[in-house]
């Protein structure tokens, strides 16, 4: 889903900006001797695992936008049309979801995540945590906040796909429905 991905790389660009900040600190304290090189690697490897994850959303993001205007029958580049900057909030209620999903939002591991940093943050605060607890925290945070993001987008994927299969095809259905008036009123 284009929209998703654009979301995504976003997203992604902030939390590479944290982890490049976290790296160049790490850095600075490997070199005054305050962070061992165990410590210096995990900040430099994260950083290049948000670097990886932010090019692949790039391509990605690429990839859902040409075929949205392949979708749409914009063959021109130079078609101009805007996405949202964000995916729609979940609905606060399914119709046939019933218990399944109030155990899923409850379960939610994002919403748990930022319950963790907040508590890591009033004991940093306190002086009962170093610092580099609460960039592992953030760390979490920033994996549980994209892997949220993906199973949203996936759930707008699934519902416009039965709702496609309820009114009997999506795209692909109207096409041969459309060719086969044509071909039917022509002959």
């Amino acid at each position: 889903m284009a929209s998703g991905c654009g979301e995504l790389v976003r997203l992604l660009n902030e939390a590479r900006g944290s982890a490049e900040a976290s790296a160049d600190l790490a850095r600075a304290l490997g070199q005054s001797g305050a962070m061992n090189k165990l410590d210096q690697s995990r900040n430099f490897a994260f950083y290049a695992e948000i670097s990886g994850r932010l090019a692949d959303a790039r391509v990605q993001e690429k990839v859902e936008h040409e075929r949205l205007a392949r979708l749409m029958g914009l063959w021109d580049r130079n078609s101009i049309y805007t996405l949202p900057a964000r995916l729609p909030a979940l609905p606060a209620k399914l119709t046939s979801s019933g218990l399944i999903e109030a155990l899923a939002m409850e379960r939610r591991v994002d919403l748990l995540q930022n319950e963790i940093l907040k508590q890591s943050l009033l004991q940093t605060s306190a002086g009962q945590t170093d610092v580099f607890v609460l960039v592992q925290d953030a760390r979490t945070r920033i994996l549980a906040q994209v892997a949220a993001l993906n199973a949203r987008r996936d759930f707008w994927i699934a519902a416009t796909d039965l709702r496609a299969a309820i009114i009997g095809g999506g795209i692909a259905g109207r096409t041969d429905a459309a060719r086969a008036v044509a071909g039917g009123s022509g002959g």
